[in-house]
């Protein structure tokens, strides 16, 4: 229902915002996730280190951990912004190609977007202990939420008569926005270490060991985003945002395609960490390779099949496909 439910919604937002504003939309998206990169990183290190402490059954030390790992998100979320503002404005105006006529709606929309970034990133811990206890359910019903909400402002947009892009941006970082405060609130109710933050101390020895652990990460996740993200770039400095609406198109199926293989290693991973913190590494390890294997097989079986029959894949979805560049 989800992977429906978005493909329908990106269709309808290409068609009301027009190939030149969905670009537009899609570079804003890439130069976010650039900004997001290290935060994103340290996120997969926070569900690292939950995981442990509960493979532990020491729940004593996850209050702390948690309160640690929110303050450093908290502190890192105020450089990034500071950092990222000025730049990406930058880049903006004087790097990227795009139309005269939409350069001030696409710093709106970045700054609209740096806005909703800055919550992401401080409720990252949040998100983190979800993953950590496994708690799936909740964490699938909160993401149906946004993907609901999302295909229903689609919907609401050949309704408005003003500046589509400012509109669909707006309301896209809102429901961002409400979906982490949801994160915060139910957190809060099912987790004593979230009503524990006040009385928590921050440990400054975590702090240095998340950052450390995200150092092993780091090479292998810089060279992904530039592998995925990178592209968006060079694309929009040879096409525009024409060539920035088609890899937004693109990156729409490959999403979808991989969504499967990326919830089974979300799913698992909290549980292979629990294991090493209960010190049964043979275990961890089989398991990481039974997931692995599975999630090659899941590759394979949904994206050969896009793979060969992608024209009409998009004929079916885009019913009027915008023309080659």
């Amino acid at each position: 229902m989800s992977v429906a439910l978005t493909l329908f919604s990106s269709r309808w937002v290409l068609e009301e915002l027009g190939i030149s504003n969905f670009g537009v939309f899609s570079l804003i998206g890439t130069l976010m996730m650039f900004i997001m990169f290290l935060n994103n990183t340290l996120s997969n290190s926070d569900s690292r280190f939950f995981a442990i402490e509960i493979g532990k059954n020491d729940n004593g030390k996850l209050s702390p951990l948690f309160k640690s790992a929110f303050v450093m998100h908290f502190l890192l979320s105020i450089l990034l912004v500071i950092v990222a503002l000025p730049i990406g404005e930058y880049l903006i105006k004087y790097v990227f190609t795009l139309e005269q006529s939409r350069i001030e709606s696409a710093i709106m929309v970045f700054r609209l977007s740096l806005c909703s970034s800055f919550v992401a990133m401080i409720i990252v811990p949040y998100t983190a202990l979800f993953i950590s206890f496994q708690n799936i359910v909740s964490v699938s019903i909160l993401q149906m939420v946004q993907t609901i909400l999302t295909f229903l402002l689609a919907m609401l947009l050949p309704f408005y008569g003003g500046d589509k892009l400012i509109f669909y941006a707006f309301f896209y970082s809102l429901i961002q926005v409400i979906v982490y405060l949801l994160y915060v609130l139910i957190g809060t109710i099912k987790y004593q270490q979230c009503r524990d933050f006040i009385n928590s101390k921050v440990d400054i020895l975590q702090i240095k060991a998340m950052f450390m652990y995200t150092i092993w990460n780091l090479f292998g996740d810089l060279g992904h985003l530039i592998r995925t993200q990178g592209a968006s770039i060079v694309v929009n400095l040879l096409f525009g945002t024409s060539g920035n609406a088609s890899m937004g198109i693109a990156n729409q199926i490959s999403l979808q395609s991989s969504n499967l293989t990326n919830s089974l290693n979300s799913s698992t991973a909290p549980e292979i960490f629990r294991r090493v913190g209960d010190k049964d590494l043979s275990s961890a390890v089989n398991l990481s390779n039974r997931v692995n294997k599975i999630g090659l097989y899941f590759i394979l079986v949904i994206a050969v099949p896009v793979i060969c029959f992608i024209d009409n894949i998009i004929d079916l979805w885009l019913v009027d496909v915008p023309p080659l560049l």
